[in-house]
């Protein structure tokens, strides 16, 4: 199992009670992300849809690459990657 570092969005943080960065254990990117989700009701809401799947308007990045493209959330993690999350924003 890779220990990793996720970081959250600020909103997500201050309202979910978690630092910048959280430091999970996991073999995958899906399963890193459900065990920052786990740690604040807030975050999961935030991160994921109500059917379990994460929101469209949420961006995931391994070591400053989009995770969208190759293996998505199946994507197998190593040892101190950086997992980055951020959510889209919109306002005029």
């Amino acid at each position: 199992m890779a220990k990793v570092t996720v970081s959250l969005p600020l909103p997500w943080r201050s309202d979910g009670g978690l630092p910048k960065t959280v430091e999970v254990d996991a073999d995958d990117l899906a399963t890193a992300l459900e065990r920052v989700a786990s740690r604040s009701p807030h975050v999961r809401r935030a991160m994921y849809r109500v059917d379990g799947q994460l929101r469209e308007s949420i961006g995931v990045f391994v070591n400053d690459r989009d995770a969208r493209g190759g293996d998505g959330l199946r994507h197998r993690l190593r040892d101190g990657d950086g997992i980055v999350v951020v959510a889209a924003s919109a306002g005029g």
